[in-house]
């Protein structure tokens, strides 16, 4: 399935949800949260008392790694399942949800 990695994720009131970046003066900006940015965190953030295997380590390192080339990714329903695990363990209802329903869609 082909997810356009810069699309924005959207609010309950259908607005792109704002995040915080510092620019390369050091100083913080507000943008749109967009795909890219939850998939990357999601996968390299470690929940509370979460321990990753070598194996699950590799795999989130091979798809944060094919995120950076592209602004298109293709995931398998594997990978896709994954994701949604991971945004599920480190993200709120509101996000989950929104990711869902862009990688169900697909």
């Amino acid at each position: 399935m082909l997810i356009d990695l810069k699309a924005t994720i959207l609010s309950y009131k259908e607005k792109p949800i704002q995040t915080t970046d510092t620019n390369d003066q050091g100083v913080p900006e507000e943008r749109d949260l967009i795909i890219k940015d939850v998939f990357v965190t999601a996968l390299n953030t470690i929940a509370d008392n979460e321990v990753l295997t070598v194996e699950i380590k590799n795999k989130i390192f091979q798809l944060s790694t094919k995120m950076y080339k592209e602004d298109t990714v293709d995931l398998t329903v594997d990978d896709a399942a994954f994701i949604k695990t991971r945004v599920g363990k480190i993200y709120n209802a509101l996000v989950y949800g929104r990711i869902c329903e862009i990688l169900d869609k697909s």
